[in-house]
């Protein structure tokens, strides 16, 4: 969507308003709907919507990664034990 600023003063802005072009009051680039929000919370306007205009594209989702088939044979079912080695005997004390 483009804004256009209808406040009184703000009706012909040209110039940046944080990162957002704007030429004689109408944004020049689409305006994501967290931005317009932004600019229009401070100063009065309203949104265009343009059908020419090439919207944003939706987010895709992301297929999930493949997941490695291992074998039956090689899952250890048992917990491994091994000996702790011994250890010097204690001294008694005195």
């Amino acid at each position: 969507m483009k804004l256009k600023l209808t406040q009184p003063g703000y009706e012909n802005f040209t110039g940046l308003m944080g990162a957002v072009d704007f030429v004689n009051g109408v944004s020049s680039q689409y305006v994501s709907e967290q931005q317009a929000a932004g600019i229009l919370n401070i100063i009065r306007g309203e949104r265009l919507e343009d059908l020419t205009m090439t919207q944003a594209p939706e987010p895709q989702a992301v297929p999930p990664a493949p997941v490695e088939q291992v074998p039956e044979a090689a899952v250890q079912t048992e917990p491994v034990v091994e000996p702790v080695p011994a250890v010097a005997e204690p001294v008694p004390a005195e």
